[in-house]
């Protein structure tokens, strides 16, 4: 299961969503995925990816995606390909896309 701001709302993007004056958004907004016993948390490439274990941190409190980054990476990559199969855009992926290969690089995952 997955939720989210509109993919839309992807940072340098003009959005008037909150009072109907035009803003550029200055990240991209992030998008939430839930399963496995798993929370994970993931805006774009310059945002951390965080992942908690529902089981033992309900409270998410303690971020564990550097220690179980292969779950991480499973539930992201889930993630992404299903919404492709809903029919999202590459172009609304593509930060979340980065946001994998950024953390793949960071954990040492190629």
């Amino acid at each position: 299961m997955s939720c989210s701001w509109p993919l839309e709302y992807q940072k340098g993007r003009i959005t008037i969503a909150v009072d109907s004056w035009p803003r550029r958004i200055a990240r991209d907004q992030p998008l939430t995925v839930t399963g496995r016993g798993l929370s994970l948390l993931v805006g774009g490439p310059d945002d951390e990816l965080e992942l908690y274990d529902l089981a033992s941190d309900d409270g998410e409190q303690h971020n564990i995606a550097l220690e179980r980054p292969d779950e991480a990476v499973a539930l992201l990559s889930d993630a992404l390909a299903e919404l492709l199969a809903c029919g999202a855009s590459d172009e609304l992926l593509a930060p979340r896309r980065e946001a994998l290969a950024h953390f793949r690089r960071a954990a040492n995952l190629g």
